[in-house]
């Protein structure tokens, strides 16, 4: 995994004032949770999924030879991965369960993001309106 930089607590605070806006509330009763607690997790699983696009696309300007964009999404990733981890300690999630979070996203939005042009180009757009990419 990567390792920690310094987080902008803006940045943090953007991914939860935008993912807020985004979980638009529902009238059903299968809504218990209180709304800050789902946007927190709304967040949290935000942040993994930019994290693994930003990822995603650092490979691919690697692999174009193009370092400078793999720098910037790579960095990007971090900032993804920093806010995950920050939100999973605020819902309360273990450092055990964190990592499965990722391990099972990874093997979830991955393939997605390879074989779905549409799908990723979502991906992206959610995560750039979110400032992690």
């Amino acid at each position: 995994m990567m390792t920690r930089p310094n987080f902008a607590r803006r940045s943090l605070h953007a991914v939860l004032v935008a993912t807020a806006l985004l979980a638009a509330p529902s009238t059903g009763a299968a809504q218990s949770a209180p709304a800050s607690e789902r946007g927190n997790r709304l967040a949290y699983d935000h942040s993994i999924r930019c994290f693994i696009a930003n990822l995603y696309l650092a490979g691919e300007a690697q692999e174009r030879g193009d370092p400078a964009q793999a720098e910037r999404s790579e960095r990007q990733g971090q900032r993804a991965f920093d806010g995950a981890k920050r939100l999973g300690a605020i819902i309360g999630k273990t450092n055990a369960q964190m990592t499965a979070d990722f391990d099972a996203a990874e093997a979830r939005e991955l393939p997605k993001l390879v074989r779905d042009s549409a799908y990723r180009s979502t991906v992206n757009g959610v995560c750039q309106r979110l400032g992690l990419m």
